[in-house]
């Protein structure tokens, strides 16, 4: 594969797309399933298209062609926004173009206009409009928060290869015009010879080769009678931060307890009989005062959710592949060999330490389902 290898179905998915894509085969990007609505498209690199591919889209897909671009790469051509009816839909759709010297009307000129999107050497002046191809600009970031549409999930695999983030898709589509069921899509793949991927499996592969956060300051702080080292991290995506409180010495180490907590206003600072995050908390906080060394992760966003006003007991729920992701990134920085996570309730464990193993940590097996207890071994050298 062309980028890191991590342990994880997902990421042999993915990284078996991006190679297909920059080799310039074509690729079926599935979404996951959303209200009962399967969706899935035949997606190939924009620089690599020609006019085979455009004629099978035509032939195994719908009529309908979109190529999918940046906001920057959109900026740059200035592309301008096609005004919607649908606020907040995405992705939005620009002005249709065509590469000057070509009519639009063949698939040799549509291969064409396609290309030169994904052209360096291509400017504003390059195009005409209108024209026949209609580009879309994504919102990348959607991919990190783990909830993109196709051509977002599509143009984010591709920019992980270095190359010119602009991809041409087309929804696959049943005889009847209607979006193709699960089996259908699976059948075609299968007898074209295309590698399937979902988004799902883009997404937390965006997340574990992207730098998403940004290490703070570092100091020292007593809690509870111990002295903890703080050490605080801001998400180069959205409005999230964390802070690490570190008990002993980390890098290298292994079988190191990790604790999970999202703040929560109610329960951790009013510590409201109604809210169990406070007991939560405390207790981590119990745990690792007894251990040489571990980290309790403490998620902050500026949500509504984030309040804790209609947390009841058991509001410390799940994190998200987004947030587990997170958790992952700051243990990549503070540097164990392997984990123990404490809180197993809380994350998908299988895909923390995917992440978390990415870099230069040898990610090994929790030891069990069963939360530590102050004066469990785990974790003693």
């Amino acid at each position: 594969m062309i980028s890191a290898d991590f342990p994880a179905p997902w990421a042999h998915a993915a990284g078996r797309a991006l190679d297909d894509l920059v080799a310039g085969r074509m690729v079926v990007v599935k979404r996951d399933a959303l209200e009962q609505e399967t969706l899935a498209a035949f997606v190939v690199a924009g620089a690599s298209i020609t006019p085979d591919h455009l004629q099978l889209m035509g032939r195994l897909g719908g009529d309908i062609l979109w190529v999918a671009l940046g906001r920057q790469r959109a900026d740059f051509l200035n592309l301008v926004e096609i005004r919607s009816d649908r606020p907040g839909q995405q992705p939005a759709t620009l002005t249709p173009i065509d590469l000057r010297q070509t009519t639009g009307l063949t698939l040799a000129d549509r291969a064409a206009t396609i290309r030169a999107l994904a052209s360096t050497d291509k400017g504003p002046a390059d195009f005409m409009r209108p024209g026949h191809i209609f580009p879309v600009v994504v919102d990348e970031r959607q991919v990190l928060l783990g909830r993109p549409n196709i051509p977002e999930a599509a143009v984010e695999l591709l920019r992980l290869s270095g190359q010119q983030a602009v991809v041409a898709g087309s929804m696959l589509m049943s005889q009847g015009g209607q979006p193709s069921e699960v089996d259908d899509i699976d059948r075609v793949a299968a007898a074209e010879g295309f590698t399937v991927v979902r988004t799902s499996d883009i997404a937390l592969y965006a997340m574990a080769m992207n730098t998403l956060l940004e290490p703070g300051a570092v100091t020292s702080i007593p809690v509870a009678g111990h002295v903890f080292r703080v050490q605080g991290f801001r998400s180069m995506v959205d409005a999230h931060t964390c802070v690490a409180l570190i008990r002993g010495e980390l890098s290298g180490r292994n079988s190191v307890p990790v604790y999970l907590h999202r703040y929560s206003t109610v329960g951790d600072v009013f510590q409201s009989n109604e809210c169990d995050c406070f007991d939560s908390l405390r207790r981590a906080l119990s745990e690792l005062e007894a251990m040489p060394a571990g980290v309790l992760i403490y998620l902050v966003s500026y949500s509504p959710e984030s309040l804790g006003i209609s947390h009841g007991k058991g509001c410390q729920h799940p994190w998200s592949p987004y947030e587990t992701a997170i958790a992952a990134h700051v243990l990549r920085n503070l540097g164990p060999r392997s984990v123990v996570l404490a809180t197993p309730e809380l994350a998908d464990t299988a895909t923390l330490i995917a992440i978390a193993g990415g870099a230069a940590i040898n990610a090994v097996p929790l030891a069990g389902p069963a939360p530590l207890k102050a004066g469990d071994t785990i974790g003693r050298d």
